[in-house]
């Protein structure tokens, strides 16, 4: 919860209160590794305050890295982890980037357009064909379904495994 209130005051641009959420998020994770070291949220949490507070770099590519260690496949962590993890995926490790591709796969597989969608549309260019690798193995009707969402956004998808005959003309290459 700690987190979600921190994630809002730093949207809405209140940067006193965002730092302020930010110490109380840092601290929380502290006390929950502290309890359970092996929690995945906690592991995010550190990696959330951190990067606010620090940038993208090594110790942070640490703390995610160990959020993905302990919670893998946990869609509800992946929801709110993987929008980060992608927007610094030119900058991750291979493993990282690799971890951060397996959470918008796993949501895909999990029949979560919309939210496969919102990651897609939250990612980097860069990383946006290696997601959409991932769902070519896929059946087309799922396929179609993630381009339906994208498309809603206003992106389109150009990717080998997309050349959909039916597509309206204005999404075709």
């Amino acid at each position: 919860m700690q987190l979600a209130i921190a994630d809002e005051s730093t949207r809405a641009g209140d940067l006193r209160q965002a730092d302020i959420d930010a110490d109380g998020v840092e601290a929380t994770s502290r006390t929950l590794l502290a309890c359970a070291p092996t929690e995945g949220l906690g592991w995010f949490g550190a990696y959330w305050a951190e990067i606010r507070q620090a940038g993208f770099g090594p110790r942070t590519a640490g703390l995610l890295g160990l959020s993905y260690r302990f919670a893998p496949h946990e869609a509800w962590l992946q929801l709110i982890r993987a929008p980060l993890a992608l927007r610094v995926f030119t900058a991750a490790t291979p493993e990282l980037k690799n971890y951060a591709a397996q959470d918008f796969a796993d949501l895909f597989q999990a029949r979560l357009f919309p939210s496969a969608a919102t990651l897609y549309q939250a990612a980097a260019a860069a990383a946006r064909p290696e997601l959409l690798e991932r769902t070519c193995g896929a059946p087309q009707i799922d396929r179609e379904l993630l381009m339906h969402f994208v498309t809603e956004k206003g992106l389109q998808i150009r990717h080998r495994c997309y050349p959909f005959e039916d597509r309206p003309d204005h999404l075709k290459e």
